[in-house]
């Protein structure tokens, strides 16, 4: 026979007055029955803390498949559409924020639009901010006598009797 199964459903205590709500927290149960100190978080798998309104994974989180992890709504989220493939959607931006960005390897941009790498505008009465395109230099160490790595700017590759694309330097006519 066909039975449906039920729903679980977690709730924390709720606070009075002021008082944030409890926490919930899921933690494995060792073979004595019981979780281990009550100060570890080694047998502890999720947190959700009421008072701060946010989840804590102390563990791995496995997404099999093409499941996503969504953000705000189903226009932003991350996945992964095949092995090896990690996928950032956006509805409209991604922005990296840090000193550095580490790229290890190609970076490509999709054949579906053109694309440029650019610094934003300054503020009013600030300078422009410098960009800089190098190749890679040899690590310090005690090996001398080690080229550098070199630059290539190279336009596309034209087909039949299309030439291939330009390289154009530009300096931009004060405003």
């Amino acid at each position: 026979s066909n039975t449906t199964g039920r729903s679980l459903t977690v709730n924390a205590g709720k606070g009075t007055g002021t008082g944030h709500s409890g926490d919930i927290v899921f933690q494995v149960t060792k073979s004595d029955g019981t979780s281990g100190s009550g100060t570890s978080t080694a047998n502890t798998l999720i947190t959700m803390t009421g008072a701060t309104k946010t989840t804590v994974f102390n563990r791995d989180a496995l997404f099999d498949g093409t499941a996503k992890c969504q953000f705000r709504d189903t226009g932003l989220y991350i996945h992964s559409s095949g092995d090896g493939i990690l996928d950032i959607i956006s509805d409209t931006t991604v922005q990296i924020t840090g000193a550095t960005k580490l790229v290890s390897g190609a970076l490509n941009f999709g054949p579906d639009q053109n694309a440029a790498i650019e610094i934003v505008d300054t503020a009013t009465n600030v300078i422009g901010k410098t960009m800089t395109l190098r190749g890679g230099n040899p690590a310090a160490g005690t090996h001398s006598d080690i080229a550098g790595g070199t630059l290539i700017l190279e336009g596309g590759q034209g087909k039949g009797t299309g030439n291939g694309g330009d390289i154009e330097f530009k300096v931009a006519k004060a405003a």
